[in-house]
């Protein structure tokens, strides 16, 4: 009786950590998702960009990638903190 309450335990413990395993993997996607899409919009702002001033001139659908961008990163965060 009491080995088989203690195996229920130990059940439902690596039942919630194959579950937690599970969440972290698709939040891991998420955040390679983010970083990719990070890298190709620097690469697009570093060949792209107007740099007359040596200081970078964002064009308009740089400015709304960079937006989109930090949706996708405001989401991997929140589903992070379980919102």
């Amino acid at each position: 009786m009491i080995a088989e309450r203690y195996d229920e335990k130990w059940i439902l413990l690596a039942r919630q950590m194959q579950l937690e395993g599970r969440r972290l993997k698709r939040i891991n996607a998420d955040l390679l998702a983010v970083a990719k899409a990070y890298e190709a919009w620097e690469a697009d702002l570093v060949m792209n960009a107007d740099w007359s001033d040596f200081t970078p001139r964002l064009t308009q659908a740089q400015l709304n990638r960079l937006l989109e961008i930090q949706a996708m990163r405001n989401a991997a965060l929140a589903k992070m903190k379980g919102e």
